[in-house]
């Protein structure tokens, strides 16, 4: 499984469609995702001050288009990139992703015992 953080008005688009095209798929060729051990990281990142997320989580084997683990950031850890749209069926969970009481992001308690 790996999990992609959205907009939640984007993934209520996507569910209307049945296919999910967000903009970095045109701009970057490929949709940015992350582990499970990675997602809070990508997210106090690149989400801050973001409000109204969802986290979905994408069954790899569900799949069309490629799936490539790339270090495109000189980081030295691979990232799952997407190299085409994501068909909703492929999506098996979807959850409320917000900071918590002390401001940081956490994993919902259904997979956080997931983590490697």
């Amino acid at each position: 499984m790996i999990t992609h953080i959205v907009k939640e008005e984007g993934w209520k688009k996507a569910e209307d469609e049945g296919v999910y095209t967000p903009r970095s798929l045109e701009k970057d060729g490929f949709i940015h995702c992350s582990d499970i051990d990675q997602v809070i990281e990508v997210a106090e990142n690149l989400f801050e001050g973001e409000k109204d997320l969802v986290l979905i989580c994408i069954d790899e084997q569900r799949l069309d288009p490629e799936l490539v683990y790339e270090d495109c950031y000189d980081s030295g850890e691979g990232y799952p990139h997407i190299y085409g749209p994501i068909d909703t069926d492929a999506v098996i969970e979807v959850y409320e992703f917000e900071r918590n009481e002390e401001g940081r992001y956490e994993l919902p308690e259904e997979i956080a015992g997931s983590i490697k």
